[in-house]
């Protein structure tokens, strides 16, 4: 391979290069020049005319505000003073910190390189959100085509058969079954509902119906749907949530027809529904054992199909909560079952836990329910998840720990315990159950411990602000210079981008979400709701919700690349990824720091000892 070839493969390599084509490409290879410089020599000062742009080969570039502050740097790979081509003069300082080899491109190769392809000027000038949202996409190419992402077009949509409600029921099974189908619209002076042949025949079998009454009577008029252009995801999603073999499909207001299970199934190649089926009729603790191994083969069908890490969780989230929640009605006592409420806590109880880690779960009794009782079932559910795969929570945190399973006025009481103490344990333990979303039983007995949590928190801004601090808790493993900072540890050399990333964004919107009186316990749902209420600008949501984005999904893709347990799949090692990777962690993990401080001035973390 020449020279020149060596640098077009060079520039291929590189972002936003990658989007020239092979004419444009040969351009700018051609216009490179090959310059070195000593450490600490001064590339470009405030003010001065921007003439080119560098390309570090090897060493290392620094870049300084005005008042001598240090923004970024630069290693192998990058680009340096890409916007000040765009502005004409440069409004920063840059310097090598060492010696440095760099390609030069000169200003004029790279305004031309970007009237004939535009996307290589929009990467300088996009927002953090749009870059981080376009390189993402373009590193998994695959997510623009999966079946998955894919959008529902109105030829996907099943013609529905559409019924008066004052047709008797001997008609419309006429029609449904003369029609070969098995659902048809229901109209009703303006309204729209649904209803089955399943629903006529349990109808007819159980109540006694008369074919002659008006089939308005079975209808369903709380219909559920998504709009023509959502994604086919999101219909996956409601099926699997409201166990459901069908939805609605609309536009604005007119319901246009259905989207049946059997055409997902066509287009997809995932096995969730199989998984729903096999758990309704699992009669057994062992029968559940398959369906509950088959989740993590969803997930990495999910991921090959280029779903979103948070559209991954949301689905394994369901998928494992109707687990549990069989489980529970399989296993509690009716009696039980009325009078108790089964929680998940933690990732499961946000909606973001895609690989199965340990049990994280809670009991709670209506006030004098029988906890005799209650502590045997505790017992034998958390040892019946254990043998589906959930193992023990190495802190207790789990229904058989009397902790975790008593009646509500304890919970009540120990929530003001805990809020009137600092110490980290009673944090970490508020953190937990902030987080908590009802699985089984009666649900209205955790909306009253979540309010009352959420009342003695904002009732106290002190105490809220004492439990904000934990956001601070861990360094964001950016250096001075925006290096990526690597400690070592038992999972090796690298960057804990649980610790350092993920954990300050989903603990501080805990808390704003808290201090809002917001119910939302997902972390991107938090971040939506927050915008809306204007706690943060649209912008700085939609950092946040990308950064968040783009650091699950290396997790996501270390755990199925390298088969590697929670923990490990936490270090990552910048080192191992290319530039483009690199560049989405950096600018992540920026963000991730902006929060930090917002966090801390809106709490006014300064003043807490």
């Amino acid at each position: 391979m020449n020279h020149r070839a060596d640098q077009v493969h060079f520039l291929r390599q590189i972002v936003p290069f990658d989007r020239l084509g092979s004419e444009d490409l040969q351009s700018a290879a051609d216009a490179l020049d090959v310059e070195y410089f000593p450490a600490a020599h001064a590339l470009a000062q405030p003010g001065e005319n921007a003439e080119v742009l560098w390309i570090v080969i090897k060493g290392r570039v620094d870049e300084y505000d005005e008042s001598g502050t240090a923004l970024a740097v630069y290693g192998p790979d990058d680009l340096v003073g890409a916007a000040s081509l765009l502005r004409g003069t440069h409004d920063c300082r840059l310097s090598t910190h060492e010696e440095t080899l760099c390609y030069t491109l000169p200003r004029s190769v790279f305004l031309r390189l970007g009237e004939r392809c535009p996307p290589l000027h929009d990467h300088v000038e996009a927002s953090l959100a749009s870059r981080l949202l376009g390189l993402r996409k373009r590193h998994r190419a695959e997510e623009s085509s999966g079946p998955l992402m894919a959008r529902i077009c109105a030829h996907d949509v099943r013609s529905a058969i559409r019924i008066d409600a004052a047709d008797s029921i001997a008609e419309a099974t006429a029609v449904l079954i003369s029609e070969n189908a098995r659902a048809a619209l229901v109209r009703d002076k303006g309204r729209t509902g649904i209803v089955t042949l399943t629903d006529i025949a349990r109808a007819v079998a159980a109540q006694g119906v008369e074919r002659a009454h008006a089939i308005g009577s079975l209808a369903r008029f709380d219909l559920i749907g998504v709009e023509v252009g959502d994604f086919v995801f999101n219909a996956l999603l409601l099926m699997t949530r409201h166990r459901i073999g069908r939805v609605v499909i609309t536009r604005a207001d007119e319901v246009l027809g259905m989207l049946e299970q059997l055409d997902l199934l066509g287009m997809l190649s995932t096995q969730s529904f199989m998984l729903i089926n096999r758990m309704e009729a699992a009669g057994t603790v062992e029968a559940l054992r398959e369906p509950a191994e088959g989740i993590s083969e969803t997930v990495r069908a999910l991921e090959r199909q280029g779903a979103h890490p948070r559209h991954i969780a949301r689905l394994v989230c369901e998928l494992n909560q109707q687990l549990m929640r069989k489980l529970f009605t399989m296993l509690a006592p009716p009696e039980l079952a009325s009078d108790a409420c089964l929680i998940v806590m933690g990732s499961e109880g946000r909606g973001e836990q895609i690989f199965r880690t340990d049990q994280d779960n809670g009991l709670i009794l209506r006030d004098g329910a029988d906890e005799t009782a209650a502590r045997a079932f505790a017992l034998q559910y958390a040892e019946a998840l254990q043998q589906l795969g959930f193992p023990p929570c190495p802190g207790g945190v789990m229904l058989s720990n009397p902790q975790w399973c008593k009646a509500q006025r304890e919970w009540l009481s120990d929530i003001d315990m805990l809020v009137l103490h600092h110490s980290p344990d009673a944090m970490l333990q508020l953190s937990i159950l902030s987080d908590a979303a009802a699985v089984g039983g009666d649900a209205s007995l955790l909306d009253d411990v979540r309010a009352h949590l959420s009342r003695a928190l904002r009732d106290q801004p002190a105490r809220l602000a004492h439990f904000a601090k934990a956001t601070l808790a861990f360094a964001t493993p950016l250096g001075l210079f925006a290096h990526f900072v690597l400690s070592r540890n038992a999972n090796g050399e690298g960057l804990d981008i649980k610790k350092g990333g993920i954990f300050p964004i989903v603990h501080g919107m805990r808390c704003l979400a808290l201090e809002a009186g917001l119910t939302e316990t997902n972390t991107w749902n938090r971040i939506e709701a927050l915008a809306q209420l204007h706690r943060f600008d649209e912008k700085f949501a939609d950092d946040l919700g990308e950064a968040l984005e783009v650091m699950s999904g290396f997790r996501l893709h270390r755990q199925l690349a390298h088969a590697v347990p929670d923990s490990e799949a936490n270090v990552l090692d910048p080192r191992q990824l290319d530039s483009l990777e690199r560049e989405l962690l950096r600018d992540a993990l920026r963000v991730v720091d902006a929060f930090k401080r917002f966090v801390s001035h809106h709490f006014r973390l300064h003043l807490i000892t």
